[in-house]
């Protein structure tokens, strides 16, 4: 559109809403001109009328962002006046040098994906014979124009393909970027140049042996060898094979070769003859060639979610060991096993293996796993050390083991705790009323090893609303090693991970348990999950809780992904299919893509959430019923910084602070203040 008066206003969000953009960039790209709006607003400025300078105190000032939201924010404010027909921000010196200056503060952060080892050796390669193209031709390297980049490429041409030709401009232009100067390969002279080598050799078979690697030309000659002997098994000559022979090799080949392998193969064969009596040139062939391709791009796509998803899996050691999920390690069975009583001989086989199974059920099988591997074993493997029997030992050996593990293992009393609590439960099934562990001088001991050995309680970062906003802002832009639709993919995920868990307050280990089958979807577009069973509710009478509309949108996204990349979902099929390892390591990957320091983890959306309902002046009861905790004292501990600021020292504080009139940045830095909430996801 062109600007014809100063009353003509600028729509930027439909600009931006009609580029080629991807819908990642576009909603970044919204969000900072939604910015740039509000910041004319407060600068009293008409958009019409801004200048390169206030683009340039406008990347400056605004508050509240990242140096790589700042920086992206000012991009879209360039193309939305680009399109609009002032392309003479986008050329002055002083816009250049401020997204200059904010790129070299998340170039750390945000690292440029690494040239692979082969394409490097190639682009190498490239490099010399341009450099011995330029000296026999006397032109300039460095810098190189586009027109010479142009006319060595069209050279070039007469003997590579088309292929190498794109090899050889990445190349050249990765070689000047490298020395400090502009790229070539997106200029217009190169591209179109490479257009018309692209159109020329539309038509031409690529010579043999020029422009292929050598582990091409065994691959191809090793296809065309299997074709030949396939062609004489049958008593058929391989250069007179007709059309219904090429589909019939391919239909043997049915269960043994992957859809790309044949294609591949079908290649090679076409290669072997000449044009006008290629068998491969048919329209049954061409037909086969349909159906391979579409199962081609199936697997490519259940390959893509895999990798993203259930490959990232991987069983964490806390409890779990070798075992599947759910279920108890087979140490623990034994045990119960040779150490329960005799039963009554009326009792089945059948009624004494139920009876097992009970009393293994009154405990997770995670926590019974846990107590089994790093409790019970570690003390069995020490009074073996010791000389001494299990059988017989006394509440001052367990002492000494406790002693054993601070002191020798370097572990934490609160770890230290854990592990008696394991050797607590056993001693239960070996001896019910003479338990060592459970004797007064053992709580004692473990006592004074807290006191020796004082810790503060560690707590995970908090994962706020503004933070989320910023997780979402950057999760589906793409990370080192992957491509567009593998960065949507999991950064679809990540949103509808992050962003159930804060309003469901869930554990890590809920979150992985959650099935399709316990959402449900409100008339209002809101939704209700039920979560089945908890660390508090061991029972599984279950509880529901709240889903914002923003969380379901993000989860029919996810959903919606699911589907097309072909995977069947059934509504007992868990949404987020990973172990909770992975999940933690997801959350810990999007919080550092989007620039938050700190320490993150599965509990961050939890602290996150009780510090916003904190914040927003929820009593302590509320926070306590969201996030389902037994009692008061874990909740004060998860606010306990914002806690303070609500104390009699604050109140006087404050009271004395608006009496002078002095405005209270304290209150203000700690979040207690109402939070800045920024555009919604998907704006």
């Amino acid at each position: 559109m062109t600007i014809k008066a100063v009353s003509v206003a600028i729509d930027g969000l439909a600009i931006i809403a009609a580029s080629t953009l991807t819908a990642p960039i576009k909603a970044v790209y919204s969000r900072g001109w939604a910015t740039w709006e509000e910041w004319c607003n407060e600068q009293d400025l008409n958009l019409v009328d801004v200048t390169d300078d206030d683009i340039v105190r406008f990347g400056d000032t605004v508050a509240g962002l990242t140096p790589r939201q700042r920086y992206d924010f000012c991009l879209a404010v360039l193309r939305v006046y680009k399109e609009a027909g002032r392309e003479s921000f986008a050329k002055s010196s002083k816009v250049r040098d401020l997204l200059s200056d904010l790129k070299a503060e998340f170039s750390g952060i945000y690292l440029p994906p690494p040239v692979a080892g082969r394409s490097a050796c190639a682009h190498d390669r490239w490099v010399r014979r341009f450099v011995a193209w330029c000296e026999a031709n006397d032109k300039q390297a460095l810098p190189a124009t586009p027109e010479d980049v142009a006319a060595f490429l069209d050279e070039s041409a007469k003997h590579y393909s088309y292929h190498e030709i794109d090899v050889a401009s990445a190349g050249v232009s990765r070689y000047q970027r490298e020395n400090g100067f502009p790229g070539t390969s997106r200029c217009r002279v190169v591209t179109e140049m490479k257009a018309e080598i692209k159109h020329r050799n539309a038509g031409r078979q690529k010579p043999v042996g020029v422009g292929s690697s050598p582990s091409s030309l065994r691959k191809e000659k090793g296809m065309q060898g299997r074709w030949r002997l396939w062609c004489s098994e049958r008593g058929v000559d391989a250069m007179e094979a007709t059309s219904a022979e090429v589909v019939d090799y391919l239909r043997d080949k049915e269960s043994q070769e992957s859809p790309s392998y044949k294609l591949d193969a079908l290649g090679c064969i076409s290669r072997m003859y000449q044009p006008g009596v290629d068998p491969t040139d048919c329209e049954d062939v061409k037909a086969v060639v349909r159906v391979l391709a579409n199962r081609r791009y199936e697997r490519q796509q259940q390959n893509a979610h895999r990798r993203l998803v259930a490959a990232g899996d991987r069983r964490t050691r806390r409890g779990q060991s070798s075992d599947e999920p759910g279920s108890l390690n087979k140490d623990v069975l034994e045990f119960m096993i040779s150490a329960d009583e005799e039963m009554p001989p009326e009792l089945s086989e059948e009624d004494v293996e139920n009876i097992k199974s009970a009393r293994a059920a009154s405990m997770a099988a995670g926590t019974l796993n846990g107590y089994m591997l790093n409790g019970w074993k570690p003390y069995v493997q020490w009074c073996k050390e010791m000389g001494i029997s299990v059988e017989d030992a006394r509440p001052q050996h367990v002492e000494a083991h406790l002693c054993f593990l601070v002191a020798k293992k370097k572990l934490l009393p609160d770890v230290v705790a854990i592990r008696l609590n394991g050797i607590r439960y056993f001693y239960r099934q070996l001896r019910p009323f003479d338990n060592p562990a459970e004797h007064p001088s053992v709580a004692r001991a473990l006592s004074g090893l807290r006191r020796k050995n004082p810790r503060a309680p560690s707590q995970m970062s908090p994962i706020r609303e503004s933070d989320y906003e910023r997780i979402a802002e950057v999760a589906q832009q793409p990370r080192v090693w992957e491509t567009e639709r593998e960065a949507i993919i999991r950064g679809a995920f990540d949103i509808a991970l992050i962003g159930l868990m804060r309003d469901a307050l869930l554990r890590i280990g809920e979150a992985s348990k959650v099935r399709w089958s316990d959402l449900e979807r409100r008339t209002d577009g809101t939704g209700a999950l039920t979560i089945r069973k908890s660390k508090t509710d061991q029972e599984g009478k279950g509880q529901v809780r709240f889903v914002t509309e923003n969380s379901m949108l993000a989860l029919d996204a996810w959903r919606s992904i699911n589907l097309s990349l072909g995977v069947v979902l059934s509504a007992d099929d868990r949404i987020f299919p990973l172990c909770e390892e992975s999940l933690r390591q997801r959350i810990r990957a999007a919080c550092q893509a989007a620039g938050l320091k700190g320490r993150y983890g599965g509990h961050s959306c939890r602290v996150g959430m009780a510090h916003d309902l904190a914040a927003e002046g929820y009593s302590l009861v509320e926070i306590q019923h969201a996030g389902r905790w037994d009692n008061k004292r874990t909740v004060l501990r998860y606010i306990s910084k914002l806690a303070v600021l609500d104390g009699a020292v604050a109140k006087r504080h404050r009271s004395r602070v608006a009496a002078s009139g002095v405005a209270d940045g304290d209150r203000a830095s700690y979040g207690l203040s109402k939070p800045y909430v920024g555009a919604r996801m998907g704006r």
